[in-house]
């Protein structure tokens, strides 16, 4: 099978995930933001990123999330822009109005670079945001992507990102 093949498998699953998952979403999010550490090693903001999921409660303190989307890179030097993709669990403590969520999980990029090696890659999330008594959660997220060694090169990617999510 095919690079191009592996690619095109795995952004199927992951749409397919999110369309599937459940007809009423509890939480649907977008997120948009710039490329920090080394993924942005010549300037702030050539490297950015936008992205559309879904999180829902698992059980406990628990949850789960489906995210897609793409990252584009400016840098050149070996570096590509890529869209990707990421299944994850985790999690997230909401005293009052205050929100922290940390999540990781696995999922899969279609460009490797010279940042991220291979298509199989893990992802962290670390989001410190506010919730009103509707559920609506705007915050700050920290995203890292990176194949943790298991492909070279291994640089990987760091992201700030702004977080909007609105529950259905």
């Amino acid at each position: 099978m095919g690079e191009d093949s592996m690619r095109k498998i795995i952004i199927g699953a992951v749409v397919m995930a999110m369309l599937t998952a459940k007809i009423v979403l509890a939480g649907t999010f977008g997120q948009y933001g710039l490329g920090i550490f080394g993924s942005a090693e010549t300037g702030r903001g050539e490297t950015k990123l936008f992205s559309l999921g879904y999180e829902d409660d698992w059980f406990g303190p628990f949850i789960y999330q489906y995210e897609g989307g793409v990252f584009a890179d400016q840098g050149g030097g070996g570096r590509s822009s890529s869209g990707f993709g990421n299944i994850s669990t985790g999690v997230e403590v909401n005293p009052g109005y205050l929100l922290l969520r940390s999540l990781w999980g696995v999922g899969g990029i279609t460009s490797p670079d010279t940042q991220l090696g291979g298509i199989f890659q893990f992802n962290q999330d670390l989001l410190l945001g506010v919730k009103d008594n509707k559920g609506n959660i705007i915050g700050l997220d920290y995203k890292h992507i990176s194949s943790a060694g298991l492909e070279s090169p291994n640089r990987g990617r760091d992201f700030i990102l702004i977080h909007v999510e609105i529950p259905w």
